[in-house]
């Protein structure tokens, strides 16, 4: 059985390569992949937290083995950020504070 932060680097693995590659026309220099789960502490509510947040850049991406390399290596060599408590679980994280926007006119700018 693996553990949502197990999933959360295969998910960014998988979309990473999408995006920098699968997508016609389009090939942007740099995105961000935040994944969440659902928290729950006793006596509060259900929350979706982000647990993984990637800011991939192009370049990082050509470096990749995407046959070869495991979702968990290549999710480290994008720039993966997650905190693990003492048990190894992830821990709720926010997502970097320089998402990836485009423009109205289509242009990729930072926010």
């Amino acid at each position: 059985m693996s553990s949502a932060l197990d999933e959360a680097k295969r998910i960014t693995a998988s979309l990473a390569e999408r995006f920098f590659y699968d997508i016609p026309h389009v090939r942007p220099e740099r995105v961000q992949i935040d994944c969440y789960t659902t928290f729950q502490a006793p006596g509060s509510e259900v929350a979706q937290r982000c647990i993984l947040s990637t800011v991939a850049r192009r370049a990082d991406a050509a470096e990749v083995d995407w046959e070869s390399d495991p979702p968990e290596v290549i999710a480290e060599r994008l720039g993966a950020r997650y905190q693990l408590d003492g048990r190894g679980a992830a821990l709720p994280i926010d997502p970097d504070d320089q998402p990836v926007r485009a423009g109205v006119d289509g242009s990729r700018e930072d926010a």
